[in-house]
């Protein structure tokens, strides 16, 4: 689950003591020793109180960026050949699975059947609005992909399908909460991401008959 500022107090681990408890939260369930605030954002820290190398610390200092790279990998997959499209939808899920499952730790399994559960907060916090676009925005991607590698109707029932696996992976391990709202948002961003390939694949297809030079009619 993405980052939630209301999730816990902060907690400081044995190692960590030196740090200013004003200025971090510790989140259990991120694999991570806690969370600097950064104006607005807020920056995963390793256990030395270090700031993260990591993909999450640019996603949430840079908000933008989601939306930036997404489009990125989305017309990629849609103008490479299909041989390398597949290639980057496969690495696209290896992300996709370190992001929500391999970069965390274990805990005691937590869940959210609240639909809708955050929508009081998502114009008051900035995390909260950043977790939700994150959600939508992490499986755009996989459905651009997936609709260029089959372009069967049944490519729809994928990002809910994988969202429903990821979610019970968390619940069974403990590797973050399992939440419904988690799978709306992946589901409707795959959703979107085969709606637009669907849309530029169809132009492209028209536009290539169109230049074809038309037989006579005997």
């Amino acid at each position: 689950r993405p980052l939630r500022a209301e999730a816990t107090e902060f907690e400081c681990k044995p190692k960590t003591r030196m740090w200013n408890a004003a200025d971090c939260i510790y989140y259990p369930s991120l694999g991570q020793y806690g969370i600097k605030r950064s104006g607005k954002a807020n920056i995963l820290l390793e256990r030395n109180g270090n700031i993260m190398l990591c993909v999450d610390n640019l996603l949430n200092g840079f908000p933008c960026m989601v939306v930036v790279i997404g489009c990125v990998v989305c017309l990629l997959m849609i103008v490479l050949p299909k041989s390398l499209s597949v290639v980057l939808t496969t690495v696209y899920i290896a992300f996709i699975l370190y992001e929500t499952l391999m970069f965390r730790e274990s805990g005691d399994a937590r869940t959210n059947f609240v639909l809708f559960s955050y929508a009081g907060k998502f114009l008051k916090e900035q995390s909260v609005r950043v977790g939700d676009i994150n959600n939508i925005w992490l499986l755009i991607p996989l459905g651009t992909g997936r609709y260029r590698w089959f372009q069967k109707k049944w490519v729809l029932l994928i990002p809910f399908v994988m969202s429903v696996a990821i979610e019970t992976t968390q619940y069974v391990t403990g590797l973050g909460i399992a939440e419904f709202d988690d799978v709306f948002g992946n589901t409707m961003g795959g959703w979107i991401g085969i709606l637009v390939a669907y849309i530029i694949m169809m132009w492209r297809s028209e536009m290539v008959n169109h230049h074809l030079p038309r037989r006579p009619i005997l």
